[in-house]
């Protein structure tokens, strides 16, 4: 399955596919022979706030998609940061859908912030993009707001490197401990869910989603 995303800002940009295979990975591991679909994650769209948050410029923007790409299923990943997803989610969802026109898609935000999912696995950085050795995870990682700035507090010599969303963005996803994440993040089970239904809405359920052990 090809997925396209369309995404706010170039870190997530460089670092949704890494995350999308990471989960690809585990649905093939955790059902242990009995599914090994194919996924391909497209080179996301960077597509700014006002337009995946309005109904106009958001369908026009699908429609674009449809018109150059050749995809499966459309994903959007949004911060929250500010926003109530409860409030929101059901009239995107709706614009969505309308310009999908059948097409498998999910609309998820991120709450907070994308980098809340990382301060809920801060022991499984250690060592990775000067993340501090004894840095420790948040209880309520999505609960505070400036999670980049949180990260950046657990960086070894933090005037020479701060946290930049382009350089370790992917870095850190690559690495971070997605169980934790699952566990402590709503926001993130609701991302691991979406992906599992764009394959069940695509026809190729993953029997066993997500893996027991998270």
């Amino acid at each position: 399955m090809k997925i396209l995303a369309f995404v706010e800002g170039e870190g997530e940009q460089s670092a949704l596919p890494t995350l999308l295979n990471r989960l690809h990975r585990e649905a093939c591991v955790h059902n242990e022979g009995r599914w090994n679909e194919p996924m391909i994650p497209l080179p996301p769209w960077k597509v700014g706030l006002d337009k995946l948050s309005d109904r106009t410029p958001l369908q026009k923007k699908i429609r674009d998609a449809f018109y150059v790409k050749d995809f499966d299923a459309l994903l959007i990943l949004v911060d929250a940061d500010g926003v109530c997803p409860r409030r929101e989610i059901a009239a995107r969802t709706s614009w969505v859908g309308a310009a999908c026109a059948g097409t498998p898609f999910a609309y998820v935000f991120a709450y907070r912030e994308y980098e809340s999912w990382f301060l809920a696995s801060m022991e499984s950085l250690r060592g990775i993009a000067s993340i501090r050795p004894d840095a420790v995870s948040l209880d309520n990682p999505e609960e505070p707001r400036g999670a980049k700035e949180r990260i950046e507090a657990c960086m070894l010599l933090r005037r020479a490197t701060c946290y930049r969303e382009t350089t370790h963005q992917k870095l850190l996803t690559a690495s971070f401990d997605m169980a934790s994440a699952y566990r402590a993040c709503r926001s993130f089970r609701k991302l691991v869910k979406a992906f599992g239904d764009l394959y069940r809405v695509h026809g190729k359920p993953i029997p066993h989603w997500p893996p027991s052990t998270w």
